[in-house]
């Protein structure tokens, strides 16, 4: 890749402190995906808990349940992000 930018005429080594208003631009759109990451892991970890509190056969239906819908679920969940800027700052 930094052999690409460098034919192209950028300098892929260069690093480059963001300013304040730049970090800002970047957490209005980290903020919306950070904040259903940490819903997910706190879900999920609530859900490990009590089922794991349920005996053998609860355990095993959860992962297999989980592993089910887990696959489409985080695929769905991925293609929504790519939309989500557009969506915020709508194409003039």
């Amino acid at each position: 890749m930094i052999e690409a930018l460098k034919d192209k005429g950028y300098n892929g080594y260069d690093i480059a402190i963001p300013s304040l208003t730049e970090l800002l631009q970047i957490f209005k759109f980290v903020a919306p995906v950070f904040i259903v990451m940490m819903s997910k892991v706190a879900f999920y970890s609530l859900l490990v808990y009590f089922s794991t509190s349920m005996g053998l056969q609860i355990i095993v239906a959860h992962q297999v349940v989980y592993c089910m819908f887990v696959v489409g679920g985080e695929t769905l969940l991925q293609t929504a992000h790519s939309f989500m800027p557009e969506l915020i700052y709508a194409a003039k």
